[in-house]
């Protein structure tokens, strides 16, 4: 059976706090109309609640969010991204897509970095971005082509640090890696959303490369 059009999906990681979540609503709305694809936000980071689904912006943006406290309390890196899993297999099931992306934000970032170096990601993560990810030790092994928007006085530094790790990586398709300074030092959820300048710059960055990376799949 021939289909008529094809679905592409985005996952946005972050440990966000409840004041936060409306802002990350936004631009994950956002994100969805400019890239044309269903945009989940499962908050994996909870340690209690039960799933709940909510779907707004014409079915465009999916939330499977955890109802509870968003702190990261006895739960390990295994815990995280079996939760992840969870959010990936309800979209595959919700909107059966073509292509799958990750965005992580923070230690949302970090956990992107992980997951996408995992065999068991390997066939299922398709393109990723990363904003300033919090990680002190990063290996690069996976083959998903990966944006990393870096901000703060500690950029140039990570910059050159993730550069030397993804060149060292000979089976990832693609990368970049972008600095976008902020009035703030670091890269808030303000400045990843439509804000500021340089938030209007590091998301159309972000949107592009997803589009054209989840496109690219056949």
């Amino acid at each position: 059976t021939v289909r008529e059009f094809e679905t592409h999906a985005v996952i946005l990681l972050s440990k966000f706090s409840a004041e936060k979540k409306e802002e990350m609503r936004k631009y994950a709305s956002e994100f969805a109309y400019i890239s044309d694809c269903v945009v989940s936000i499962p908050d994996v980071f909870s340690n209690e609640g039960n799933l709940e689904e909510n779907r707004t912006n014409g079915g465009k943006e999916a939330r499977l969010e955890m109802k509870g406290p968003t702190d990261l309390v006895d739960m390990s890196v295994e815990e995280v991204l079996n939760r992840l899993k969870v959010a990936i297999n309800f979209l595959k099931k919700e909107y059966k897509p073509v292509s799958i992306g990750l965005v992580g934000f923070d230690f949302g970032g970090a956990l992107v970095l992980d997951a996408i170096n995992r065999r068991d990601f390997e066939d299922v993560v398709d393109a990723a971005v990363v904003y300033s990810p919090i990680t002190e030790h990063f290996e690069s092994k996976g083959s998903a082509p990966i944006l990393t928007i870096l901000s703060g006085r500690e950029s140039e530094t990570a910059a050159a640090i993730f550069k030397h790790k993804f060149a060292s990586n000979a089976l990832i398709q693609d990368y970049m890696i972008r600095l976008f300074p902020s009035d703030g030092g670091e890269l808030d959820f303000d400045v990843e959303g439509l804000h500021s300048e340089n938030g209007k710059k590091a998301f159309q960055f972000a949107t592009a490369w997803m589009e054209i990376y989840l496109q690219k799949v056949n």
